[in-house]
């Protein structure tokens, strides 16, 4: 088992943690989000079917587990709010760690205010470099609808950006 958890973690970790870091937006909760999914891989790696590749089946649980994590802040936010508390300010990363300049910046925080399915889409396909396929398995969508998505979040992300062609250029096709 622990050489499973060993191996899976090496191979893997790494796409995960990125996964989870633009999704998410904070590094700490991204670590931890990132040893929280491959706990689950290892409880349910018996259930793999195969039906996909392992690493879109482990990104998955990651986007599952970053869903959640995201649904139980944004209750705690409200939460905190009608009981006239401020609730606490989650911490952004710091921008010469993840940013290494204006533009950048302007991308990241463009790709988290998209809604949950074009930030997904944009994630896994511009950033992670994804095939469809790869981006259908870990949605749970069939690639016709990945590619539809991923175009429509283009656009849309493009309008946030409200760059020149060259500006945006490096973030990825739109087809």
């Amino acid at each position: 088992m622990e050489q499973d958890w060993s191996l899976l973690y090496s191979l893997y970790a790494n796409d995960v943690y990125r996964f989870l870091l633009y999704y998410i937006g904070n590094r700490e909760e991204a670590e931890d989000l990132t040893q929280e999914t491959f706990l689950k891989v290892v409880a349910n790696l018996s259930k793999f079917e195969a039906r996909s590749e392992l690493k879109t089946w482990i990104i998955s649980i990651a986007r599952h587990l970053a869903l959640d994590h995201l649904r139980k802040r944004n209750r705690s936010v409200k939460l905190a709010r009608l009981l006239g508390r401020q609730p606490v300010e989650v911490q952004d990363l710091p921008e010469d760690l993840v940013h290494k300049n204006e533009r950048s910046r302007k991308l990241h925080q463009a790709i988290g205010s998209l809604k949950d399915e074009y930030r997904a889409v944009v994630i896994l396909r511009g950033m992670q470099e994804l095939t469809p396929g790869e981006t259908a398995s870990v949605l749970g969508w069939n690639q016709n609808k990945v590619n539809l998505v991923y175009h429509r979040a283009m656009k849309s992300l493009h309008k946030k950006l409200e760059q020149t062609e060259e500006d945006y250029q490096w973030i990825g096709r739109t087809n």
